[in-house]
């Protein structure tokens, strides 16, 4: 896994370090954008770095609120499906637009082998539809809010598009997206992750959000408190971005 980051300010970029340090252990590289001069420098220059059959993206306010079974995802990409782990059969609202969405006509997937499927999780259920037949967030196949691609056809249309920002990169990438309407996408029963939009960080795209300025964030986590995220396990949101209650817990200092 590797982080792209920029930091504004020296307390941020403190912050960023201590977040390095307490992930020493795991298989994380942090990128500054300001060394690698821009994010997208820093991205084709991993792009180039990381040779992989798939690439699944995630954006900073991403919870995991369930377990994923990523060898399969990964599976189900080479076959010609574009897994989403954000959306799921209880996703019947779009927090963006503030209004209801409408499910695909979705198909069960079944898997040829008991080794496909998820540990403990017997039968796995697993749900298909062309991104063609959904509304909203059903038909955006191009997402980096946790889609999964193979990594071939998306680094080469990355290299192709001119971006400044992670927004501005999905934007850029809609180009290419008739391409994938006539596509199956798949996806767990309940979705495995939601976007928490409690602030916004960026000046580029209007996005909604909450009113957690990052700043206050910023002094909790100098502070030492952290978010539980064990709290949000299981949360069946309603919208692929939503904002639920959050709890802190108080680290060590």
């Amino acid at each position: 896994m590797s982080v792209i980051y920029t930091a504004s300010s020296r307390l941020y970029e403190e912050a960023y370090r201590q977040l390095a340090v307490t992930h020493r252990n795991a298989f994380v590289d942090f990128v500054s954008e300001e060394e690698a001069g821009g994010f997208r420098p820093s991205l084709l220059s991993l792009l180039n770095q990381r040779v992989a059959d798939v690439r699944l993206f995630l954006v900073d306010d991403i919870v995991f609120t369930e377990s994923v079974n990523i060898q399969l995802m990964a599976k189900l990409s080479q076959v010609g499906f574009i897994p989403s782990l954000r959306l799921g059969r209880n996703l019947k609202r779009s927090y963006t637009l503030q209004r209801s969405q409408r499910l695909p006509p979705l198909r069960p997937v079944i898997l040829a082998t008991q080794s496909q499927l998820d540990d403990g999780e017997l039968p796995l259920n697993l749900w298909s539809w062309t991104w063609r037949s959904g509304s909203l967030d059903w038909r955006y196949p191009l997402s980096v809010d946790g889609n999964v691609f193979v990594a071939s056809e998306i680094d080469q249309m990355i290299r192709d598009v001119d971006f400044e920002a992670p927004n501005t990169l999905e934007d850029a990438l809609q180009v290419h997206v008739s391409k994938f309407m006539g596509r199956w996408g798949v996806c767990y029963e309940k979705s495995r992750l939601v976007n928490i939009p409690m602030n916004r960080v960026q000046t580029l795209i209007p996005n909604l959000h909450g009113e957690v300025h990052q700043d206050e964030l910023l002094q909790m986590w100098l502070k030492g408190f952290r978010l539980d995220t064990e709290s949000l396990h299981g949360y069946r949101n309603v919208s692929a971005h939503e904002e639920p209650p959050l709890l802190f817990t108080a680290g060590p200092r």
